[in-house]
């Protein structure tokens, strides 16, 4: 009879952390469900800021190419120096020499 008392204490103890386990593991698969929802939230908010981005960049893209053939349309029209200036010696008399 004493042996069986303690084989049936033990296997009580054993029953009773198993319990506490649970218990504690319970507590760490709520706080990682929760934690993994707010993560869904944080990749939802991450693809529409990815989403934001690239419509930014392309609308980027198209200013840069709409300004390009601006600039490139003014440069082939613009007023063209002379390479040699004829008047420059003649006001080099009365140009200040500083």
């Amino acid at each position: 009879m004493g042996m069986e008392f303690i084989l049936d204490g033990i296997v009580t103890i054993f029953m009773a952390v198993l319990i506490v386990y649970c218990i504690v593991l319970n507590n760490r698969l709520k706080k990682f469900r929760s934690a993994q929802s707010e993560m869904a939230k944080i990749v939802t908010e991450l693809n529409e800021a990815t989403a934001h981005a690239q419509q930014s960049i392309s609308a980027l893209r198209q200013s840069v190419g709409d300004e390009e053939a601006r600039l490139t349309g003014l440069w082939k029209n613009r007023v063209k120096w002379p390479t040699s200036f004829p008047l420059l010696p003649m006001l080099a008399p009365i140009w200040p020499t500083g």
